[in-house]
């Protein structure tokens, strides 16, 4: 799909040999779910994300495109297998960030560099890697931990949804 003129979408999902091209100067506006299970690049346009960003296995957003998330903007992990590498990609700016991450895939996440997480950020699987800058209300559901402690600011509040007792780890530290 080649974006050559701005659009704004409720919903759009790249299935696994699917290619987005936002051409440059364009803006692609998700007021839904991006849903990504293949490795298509965005850019080299403008990606806002009103909604959620929402990577499947064996999806990646790229490496170009200037993302931009609108406030309450939400990413989600839901790889199924392997923990999902992050590294200092442009799909988790550091500014006009994410506001909420959630971890909904077995598969978990590998943080290779340090974000911060403002509202909500919840986990179904391993958390690992560099600490998270979490400022909001945390959840650890079923099948959820993290193996590097989180850094926890003044608003935060951590939560244990695993439906028993929970042999609580590093989080707590």
């Amino acid at each position: 799909l080649q974006v050559n003129t701005s659009q704004t979408l409720n919903n759009l999902t790249v299935g696994p040999s699917g290619n987005i091209n936002v051409a440059p100067g364009v803006t692609l506006i998700i007021n839904g779910i991006l849903s990504v299970s293949s490795t298509s690049g965005f850019g080299p346009g403008n990606i806002v994300v009103n909604g959620t960003l929402k990577i499947e296995e064996g999806g990646y957003p790229g490496s170009t495109g200037t993302w931009t998330f609108g406030i309450g903007g939400t990413l989600e992990f839901a790889n199924t297998s392997g923990l999902y590498g992050v590294n200092n990609e442009v799909w988790w700016p550091v500014s006009n960030a994410p506001t909420n991450v959630h971890v909904t895939g077995a598969g978990g996440l590998q943080m290779n560099v340090s974000r911060n997480v403002s509202g909500n950020f919840d986990t179904h699987a391993q958390v690992a890697g560099t600490s998270l800058d979490l400022d909001g209300f945390v959840e650890i559901s079923t099948g959820g931990y993290f193996s590097t402690a989180p850094n926890y600011g003044s608003g935060s509040t951590l939560f244990y949804n695993t439906g028993g007792t929970y042999g609580r780890g590093v989080e707590w530290s």
